[in-house]
């Protein structure tokens, strides 16, 4: 599949997908659902290609909420998990932000 930001500008921002994703993600971490949690964030990693936008804030998601289970060996132990860090996603959403004023 394509890019998740793509859903967005192929739907001209009607649905806002990517936010309601993000706000989902959140929902779930909120309510401590960590094995839910997991479950969205491995789909939605496996669902798109990430070569333009990566996952960050995703993956730092995920890292958390098996640091949570317990599961740290998983999480990567100390650092921001497997993936080296879980920094970044600010820019992610500075990124997606310019495209949705480009596209207006």
């Amino acid at each position: 599949m394509a890019e998740l930001y793509q859903l967005d500008e192929e739907t001209d921002y009607a649905y806002d997908i990517q936010g309601w994703l993000e706000d989902y993600l959140d929902d779930l971490d909120m309510r401590e659902s960590k094995e839910k949690l997991l479950e969205v964030c491995d789909e939605l990693i496996g669902m798109f290609r990430w070569e333009e936008e990566k996952p960050s804030d995703i993956r730092f998601l995920k890292s958390a909420a098996l640091k949570s289970l317990g599961r740290t060996e998983e999480a990567g132990g100390g650092g921001g998990g497997e993936w080296g860090g879980g920094g970044g996603g600010g820019r992610e959403k500075k990124k997606k932000k310019e495209r949705k004023k480009e596209m207006r």
